[in-house]
């Protein structure tokens, strides 16, 4: 007879059961103010739906921060009216339901990180759920870049020789993954308020200056101080430091989309209608959408041609899927400890 292990969880801290649902949106107030987690065209809508989950909350009787995510199912039925949450549902169901789940879990995140707790316990639980899409490698969503913001905030503090929060900033404000790699502290234009960034380009890219917003911006700083304390002069790589393959090649590109895939997977965002490259995307649609075709062309490193639009329009809507690298990541260090 087989016996099947059981994966034995993080336990949640017990204060986090003393910290209310209100403090648990206070807290991701106070992480927006120092941050602007929540992206601009959402914050109307994510505050209406943060007042939503408290008074939800509150009709279930629900007392303490650390059930956002161990009655997350029970809420979930709630906010959305859907019985089973974690089936295949229609577009309008779906997204009722991850961004429900996200701003659940970002809650909880954000309560956790203001106290200086554990928080491993909270994405070991966290509800599991279908894909949200039909569509194949589309683009994030902005309850999922509020997440993904916060986590990159949280991995500064839990774990600050991780190349991701730097990573992830680079990936969002519009570089490729293996644009990324090549990142030196001197790409940016001011090491203590960065307005800018280069993005290396490569055989199908342009270089070009990308603009920072005040969340990059401040993770790129810290990650810059601390690359100039560990000694590294400005024209070196500051993340990527593989010892077999040099920075923008295929194997370092793949190892950088290990460590943003590993990250989402933490996160219960990598499902098979997305993967690391829709963190850019979001970004090129964002900017298609607020500034028109022409800077989104230049964001995304294309060029002015008809052949550059239709390659745009393919890559954001994802008419078909995109190719999958073959080439295996360096088995040496790739980062700096």
């Amino acid at each position: 007879m087989t016996t099947t292990k059981t994966r034995k969880l993080t336990p949640i801290p017990d204060a986090l059961a003393t910290v209310t649902i209100p403090e648990a949106v206070e807290a991701l107030h106070e992480l927006e103010r120092r941050f602007d987690l929540i992206p601009v065209a959402a914050r109307t809508d994510i505050a209406d739906q943060l007042h939503r989950i408290i008074t939800t909350g509150e009709s279930l009787y629900l007392t303490g921060a650390s059930q956002l995510v161990t009655e997350q199912r029970a809420l979930l039925t709630a906010l959305t009216s859907i019985a089973n949450p974690t089936a295949f549902h229609n577009s309008t169901d779906s997204d009722q339901l991850h961004t429900s789940r996200n701003l659940l879990l970002t809650l909880a995140l954000a309560a956790t990180h203001v106290h200086g707790w554990n928080h491993k316990g909270l994405l070991e639980r966290a509800v599991s759920m279908a894909q949200r899409t039909c569509r194949q490698r589309r683009p994030f969503t902005d309850d999922e870049v509020l997440l993904t913001r916060l986590m990159a905030i949280v991995t500064l503090r839990t774990d600050p020789k991780s190349p991701l929060p730097a990573l992830y900033a680079l990936v969002e404000a519009g570089m490729t993954p293996g644009e990324t790699s090549q990142f030196r502290c001197n790409d940016l234009d001011d090491a203590e308020h960065p307005t800018h960034v280069v993005a290396a380009g490569n055989r199908i890219h342009e270089a070009r200056f990308l603009p920072l917003d005040r969340f990059a911006a401040q993770i790129l700083t810290s990650t810059v101080a601390k690359a100039s304390q560990q000694g590294l002069k400005p024209h070196e790589t500051a993340l990527y430091r593989g010892k077999t393959n040099l920075p923008g090649t295929p194997a370092a590109t793949a190892s950088v989309q290990g460590v943003l895939n590993r990250f989402l997977k933490d996160l219960g965002l990598h499902l098979p209608d997305v993967s690391a490259s829709g963190i850019r995307k979001w970004r090129l649609e964002r900017v298609y959408n607020d500034q028109g075709a022409q800077t989104a062309l230049v964001h995304a490193g294309y060029g002015p041609g008809t052949e550059d639009m239709d390659r745009l329009w393919l890559h954001l809507d994802l008419t078909t899927p995109l190719a999958d690298t073959s080439t295996e990541p360096d088995d040496d260090e790739h980062f700096l400890d």
